[in-house]
């Protein structure tokens, strides 16, 4: 399943790279992660423990003002939980791809305001809880999946843009049997900058 929808969005991006316009650039920032745990009535949310988002971007212009816009990178997640005093740290580091319908509306000045959404999806790279090592499969499933939501302004001459986001995340991490009693999920808030180095 995992597969075939990155097979599916690449396969959405080489097509669309030979019909419309493209553009590329990196992109990076900040977010606030936590995850939420849920089960038997009960449910718990970390605190929210700060990490970077660092990749590459592309925009391919479908009209005037909509345009698809792809992310591709490293996303740092996890969460704090306290506990008599102690802080219990998880870190969880994703190959995430994030895939935004975007719409542009032009202000006088010539730049933009932009508002964007879609499905982001990650693949699970490595994490500790406590410091012990996550086990892929065993701990936390491999795959993480959910909406992700973006705005922003575009500073046209300068070919940046400053975006806050909001992932909230719909997959459950929980592996295996107990996957039917227990859920848990991430979610990120952050902003980040993309800077387009060129296209066509």
């Amino acid at each position: 399943m995992e597969k075939a929808l990155l097979l599916l969005v690449v396969s959405i991006g080489i097509s669309l790279s030979a019909q419309a316009q493209l553009r590329y650039g990196l992109t990076a920032g900040l977010q606030s992660a936590k995850m939420r745990f849920s089960g038997s009535g009960l449910s718990i949310s970390t605190q929210g423990q700060v990490g970077v988002h660092l990749g590459a971007v592309a925009e391919f212009s479908l009209s005037e003002k909509f345009v698809l816009r792809p992310q591709f990178g490293l996303s740092l997640k996890g969460g704090r939980l306290l506990d008599d005093g102690d802080v219990l740290r998880t870190n969880l580091t994703y190959l995430e791809l994030p895939v935004h319908l975007a719409y542009k509306h032009e202000l006088a000045s010539g730049n933009k305001l932009v508002g964007g959404i879609g499905p982001y999806f990650g693949f699970l790279l490595g994490g500790n809880s406590d410091g012990e090592r996550i086990v892929t499969g065993e701990d936390l499933k491999g795959f993480d999946a959910g909406l992700s939501l973006m705005g922003g302004y575009e500073i046209t001459d300068k070919n940046l843009t400053v975006n806050l986001f909001l992932n909230p995340g719909m997959a459950n991490l929980v592996p295996g049997l107990n996957s039917s009693d227990v859920k848990a999920t991430n979610s990120t808030f952050g902003l980040s900058v993309s800077y387009f180095l060129g296209g066509q």
